[in-house]
């Protein structure tokens, strides 16, 4: 690449400053005079850092091309599967799909946490703008603010009814809400400073906090007194989160460990200790995904014949780790983000790890693969909590750029629709059969230089079949189709004897009942 007189000029005062800056002067005397610089002549400082500057930005660049380049590479992938087909009959394959379905704006200040209502179609958010608020997740509506700390509000989490909700907040104390009424029925004093995490436990009757004052706390629903006190961290504990039947607790702290309590004891069953900075997150896997984790790690547990519990933590290193906790050993550690990991759950399904950290992605692992099978451009600034439904394809995320957003989810199982159509064969045009099943199509590129084509309706007599344009030929190929469960073909194109007669063809609609089939096969 040729510079032109003026580029080659500022390059040479860039590089002029930047060896007289760092104390290159024989260099840059010798520089300024081969490279016919004005001796007597000051730099301006418009040149000052600039080659500095530019190296970096190149730097910035080089990154941004490649991380382009990958989700170009999945972009691809998918259109050689056949294109995203938007599937919701298997709940196990629900991902998150961009773009978000809403984008729900309100909060004053950045988001600390979203959960969805265990039964109702709402979902709650909190904030540093000390407030609660309650959305609708179908329709995106705003339902009501829930007022009452004075600080920022930290967590907050339903019980397994819905009916009550607990917060806790930078004001030192813990609210439990009725959720039905929307009143506060009890303020819960005790941490010496504040509460960071809060969870309602699986029987309803206990809460438990955890807080930077290094402890955490448990406390009885009906009366609101402080039952019980685990001392053990010696730093800031970040979160607290029951298992599944409440036996036992984990939390994880500014000092780096993640600890595991044995809720009647107050013994300290497991410390975990592999991460080099924060541990911001945990979470408790589902029993539904232990035949998996097994299969992946081949866990010692599984000797035993008692797999799990196994427990996630997400940490400020950029990792994330999945614990045996019955051995208190890492079964493996996820790298991919770029930044403090802020929130992280196994799927209800079982198959996926869902992460989102400061980033500002949201992020699919397939921990059986240990990689990251999807990364999605969530939000504007961090993201600081993510929660997942368990019944219905929705993800919540909520972030510092003062959103929360609702994403919907379809099958990552892109089954592919048999679509490459003979640009002669309009001698098939009004031929159908009884349709077998069909998921919406969103596009279909059998490949890049093959047919393409669009959806451009989605009816005829029967719901859910669309109507398809033929857009572009296959030029000298064999493609197999499928138009109806009982009839399959087999047809080498030819290419079209004239460009005329390849315009004059493509303009015409080809209508066609479409089946659900495998990925065509293009010889």
């Amino acid at each position: 690449m040729v510079l032109s007189q003026r580029q080659r000029d500022e390059l040479n005062r860039a590089i002029a400053d930047y060896l007289r800056s760092n104390g290159y002067e024989e260099a840059y005397s010798t520089f300024k005079k081969e490279a016919e610089l004005d001796v007597n002549e000051e730099l301006d400082k418009k040149y000052a850092g600039l080659l500095e500057k530019k190296w970096t930005s190149v730097i910035r660049l080089q990154k941004k091309v490649m991380e382009l380049e990958s989700k170009l590479n999945e972009a691809k992938e998918e259109i050689t599967l056949g294109g995203p087909i938007a599937q919701k009959r298997d709940p196990k394959e629900w991902i998150p799909r961009p773009p978000e379905k809403y984008a729900l704006s309100g909060h004053r200040s950045p988001v600390t946490r979203v959960i969805f209502h265990p039964v109702f179609s709402v979902m709650v958010s909190a904030s540093e703008d000390a407030t609660i608020k309650v959305w609708d997740y179908e329709t995106g509506d705003f339902e009501r603010t829930l007022k009452g700390h004075t600080d920022s509000v930290q967590d907050i989490s339903f019980d397994q009814t819905g009916k009550l909700l607990a917060s806790c907040s930078a004001d030192m104390t813990i609210k439990l809400w009725d959720f039905q009424g929307f009143e506060c029925i009890r303020t819960m004093h005790g941490h010496d400073h504040n509460v960071s995490s809060v969870a309602i436990m699986p029987n309803g009757d206990h809460i438990v906090s955890a807080s930077r004052d290094k402890t955490i706390k448990m406390w009885e629903v009906a009366t609101g007194y402080c039952v019980k006190t685990f001392t053990g961290h010696r730093e800031w504990v970040r979160m607290v989160r029951p298992n599944q039947d409440g036996t036992l607790i984990a939390s994880c702290s500014n000092d780096q460990t993640v600890r595991v309590w044995v809720v009647a004891s107050k013994e300290c069953k497991a410390e975990l200790r592999e991460h080099e900075h924060v541990v911001e997150c945990i979470s408790w896997a589902p029993e539904s995904a232990h035949p998996t984790i097994l299969e992946a790690t081949g866990s010692e547990s599984k000797k035993s014949g008692k797999p799990g519990p196994f427990l996630l933590s997400g940490s400020r290193d950029k990792t994330i780790k999945m614990w045996d906790v019955s051995i208190g050993m890492c079964l493996m550690t996820l790298v991919g983000h770029d930044n403090w990991v802020r929130g992280m759950l196994v799927h209800p399904g079982g198959k996926f790890i869902l992460s989102c950290a400061d980033d500002k992605t949201l992020r699919i692992w397939d921990y059986k693969n240990k990689r990251c099978m999807k990364t999605l451009s969530a939000h504007e600034h961090f993201v600081t909590s993510l929660d997942f439904h368990k019944n219905a394809p929705y993800v919540v995320t909520g972030s510092v750029d003062q959103t929360v957003k609702v994403w919907e989810c379809s099958s990552h199982k892109c089954s592919a629709l048999a679509l490459c159509v003979n640009v002669c064969c309009s001698h098939l045009e009004g031929r159908s059969a009884a349709l077998h099943h069909l998921d919406m199509l969103e596009m279909c590129l059998c490949r890049a230089t093959c047919v393409l084509l669009t959806l451009v309706g989605v009816v005829f007599s029967i719901s859910g079949v669309p109507k398809v344009n033929h857009t572009e030929f296959c030029q000298g190929r064999t493609m197999h189709w499928a138009l109806a469960w009982n009839f399959y073909d087999d047809v080498t194109v030819l290419s079209p004897p004239s460009k005329e007669t390849k315009l004059e063809k493509s303009r015409k609609p080809l209508s066609f009942m479409l089946l659900q089939s495998q990925a065509s096969s293009i010889g």
